[in-house]
């Protein structure tokens, strides 16, 4: 999975919020022309329930932009940001 985040601060925070729920992360730079709005500091993982993200992320109070499912090397998006 690849959550955008609304900025590096946020992705940080993303990956600090996974990690204490015992998800193995890191930050990475979105790859390109994936997602052209703002920031495109990322944050990778997996996740066995992607449609949860967007709410988890919520609750955090942490911005995210989109996520990503990888699907045998290509990026499928699941959420984008309304607006």
């Amino acid at each position: 999975m690849l959550a955008v985040c609304g900025s590096v601060t946020y992705a940080m925070r993303a990956k600090s919020m996974l990690s204490y729920r015992g998800i193995s992360a890191y930050v990475m730079k979105a790859p390109t022309g994936l997602y052209s709005f703002g920031c495109n500091y990322s944050v990778k993982f997996r996740c066995a329930y992607p449609e949860r993200i967007p709410e988890l992320f919520s609750r955090a109070a942490i911005k995210l932009g989109a996520v990503y499912v990888d699907e045998d090397g290509s990026w499928r998006e699941l959420y984008r940001k309304e607006g």
